[in-house]
């Protein structure tokens, strides 16, 4: 982990300031093709030295689910599989992008990834509400 934060330091300045250390969590997060393991999470945020770590990767999830979604619909266990956000957070941040009006239920059907009826398809494309 250590190399990815050395990496990333050289490319976003000094690295003074608990600031510039989660700009650079934050930038790391968007470099990884899927969302890290939530027992990773400490780790990570720890080589960042980066204490207050958990919004930081709740909003990195949040933006994968969205950005996901809105290209098309997709069910909780396939945006797992895409993202590597765990199936039920994001049916636990689908109640709250629900809330926020950011995400919708636009159907019910076959899950391509379990194969089970009736599973909720989300989008977060208005165009498709």
């Amino acid at each position: 982990m250590k190399n990815h934060n050395q990496s990333l330091n050289n490319s976003f300045g000094d690295g003074q300031g608990k600031y510039n250390n989660k700009e650079r969590l934050i930038a790391y997060l968007k470099s990884l093709s899927r969302f890290p393991d939530v027992l990773e999470h400490n780790k990570i945020a720890s080589s960042f030295e980066v204490s207050n770590y958990r919004p930081i990767f709740k909003n990195d999830a949040i933006r994968r689910v969205l950005s996901t979604t809105f290209i098309e619909p997709l069910t909780a266990a396939t945006i797992d599989k895409t993202t590597g956000v765990n199936q039920k957070y994001v049916c636990r941040l689908k109640v709250e992008l629900e809330d926020q009006k950011r995400i919708k239920v636009i159907c019910l059907g076959l899950c391509p990834t379990t194969a089970s009826k009736g599973v909720q398809f989300l989008s977060s494309n208005p165009d498709m509400w």
